[in-house]
């Protein structure tokens, strides 16, 4: 099964992450019913519902959205299918996570070396260790948010004491 992925930016849903694919097409005279299996990662609910693609269009994000909001779906009891929607929605999680936080700790290691430059900052210290973090957590996941986090923190630290 495939599995797509989409964060929602409509109204009541917004901000909900969900992963859904499709189990089977079923044809029904001139209708194809595609049966398609969703999850909310967000309000952490499984469930099951049919999208009518006549068109040759693949099921998308909106009729997943309009089937969860207008409660047209089963609850989803297959726990491998459920577990493979969650995988699928957590492992892009990560990834995006990952790609925010490579710009951002770019963004904030050429603003600590601008301010070292300025002498703003101490040449040693806590930014060595920092850096050493950093380098070490360059490749990992939630690790590298935290080593993030630890910089900003300290170069603001720093920053507000050099006023």
């Amino acid at each position: 099964m495939h599995i797509s992925i989409f964060h929602s930016v409509q109204a009541p849903l917004d901000g909900h992450r969900f992963a859904y694919g499709t189990l089977a097409e079923d044809y029904q005279g001139a209708d194809v019913i595609a049966k398609v299996v969703f999850f909310n990662g967000t309000a952490q609910i499984a469930g099951r519902c049919n999208v009518n693609i006549n068109k040759g269009q693949m099921p998308s994000s909106e009729d997943i959205v309009k089937a969860y909001v207008g409660r047209q779906f089963t609850l989803l009891d297959n726990q491998a299918i459920v577990d493979e929607l969650q995988t699928a929605l957590k492992a892009e999680s990560k990834k995006r996570a990952q790609g925010v936080a490579h710009i951002n700790l770019a963004v904030l290691a050429g603003e600590v070396l601008h301010w070292r430059q300025r002498g703003s900052l101490p040449e040693s210290g806590k930014f060595q260790d920092l850096a050493r973090i950093c380098a070490e957590y360059a490749s990992s996941g939630y690790e590298y948010q935290e080593a993030e986090r630890l910089v900003e923190i300290e170069a603001l630290k720093h920053a507000q004491s050099a006023r």
